[in-house]
């Protein structure tokens, strides 16, 4: 995507979405609230770290399960997560 796109989509203009990225103008709370609908980690964007919320919510064996499944390669991924689909239809 291109500083214009993402400057239409956030309705600003280019040369401002260009601002924000070099760091030379700080964006509004309501470009950063646009930003989080399109699903980009706006705490990333400001911390420079990730931040998940569903964190605090996982023990520490699913942990390990998501950070396997991002190790993945991204057709092995979608081949494990189909076999955990037809192994839970089986189950249920």
């Amino acid at each position: 995507m291109t500083q214009a796109q993402l400057a239409q989509l956030c309705g600003i203009k280019a040369n401002a979405q260009g601002h924000y990225e070099l760091g030379t103008r700080s964006p509004r709370a309501d470009y950063l609230e646009r930003l989080s609908d399109l699903g980009i980690d706006v705490l990333f964007i400001l911390s420079g770290e990730r931040v998940h919320t569903y964190g605090a919510q996982l023990s520490e064996s699913e942990h390990a399960v998501i950070e396997s499944l991002r190790s993945l390669r991204r057709d092995d991924r979608r081949t494990l997560l189909n076999l955990i689909a037809a192994m839970t239809r089986a189950i249920a």
